[in-house]
């Protein structure tokens, strides 16, 4: 009997993991490459990636001449300028079909990196952290779109 289970166990966890196998293949077939998805770019409606990268670049370059470096006024830029590419990253995520779940999951965890990389490392203000969140954010949401346009 138990060797029975025993076979019918192995017998599922091998469709499972074919049909992973084959789902990871369509995945990385899908966004295979950077061109892929920058065909996806449209700034028509990916302004509020565009406007999260600008006000990102106009926060790093605050931080450059030392305005932003005194430590109550840098955090307190870096607060707000993190808060505001979080609310344009998560409108875009709403406006996009499909679930925003594990997208605006992800796309949080790398403006939280940068944000905390920001505030931690102080003297390191030259690093252009918050605009470089935004545009990973940005080709993040771009191989999304190729992999959605490719499943269709």
């Amino acid at each position: 009997m138990s060797d029975e289970l025993h076979k019918k166990n192995l017998a599922n966890a091998r469709r499972r993991a074919v049909s992973v196998a084959k789902g990871a293949v369509a995945k990385v077939k899908s966004a295979k490459n950077i061109f892929s998805a920058l065909k996806q770019a449209d700034f028509s409606k990916d302004w509020p990636y565009v406007l999260a990268f600008f006000a990102g670049a106009g926060k790093d370059i605050i931080d450059g001449p030392g305005i932003g470096s005194l430590p109550g006024v840098g955090t307190v830029i870096t607060m707000c300028v993190s808060i505001f590419i979080f609310f344009m990253t998560l409108y875009a995520a709403l406006s996009e079909k499909g679930g925003i779940g594990k997208k605006i999951w992800k796309r949080f965890m790398v403006l939280l990196l940068g944000t905390i990389s920001e505030m931690i490392l102080f003297g390191w203000n030259f690093i252009p952290a918050e605009s470089g969140s935004a545009v990973i954010i940005y080709i993040m949401a771009l191989f999304e779109k190729a992999g959605g346009a490719e499943e269709k």
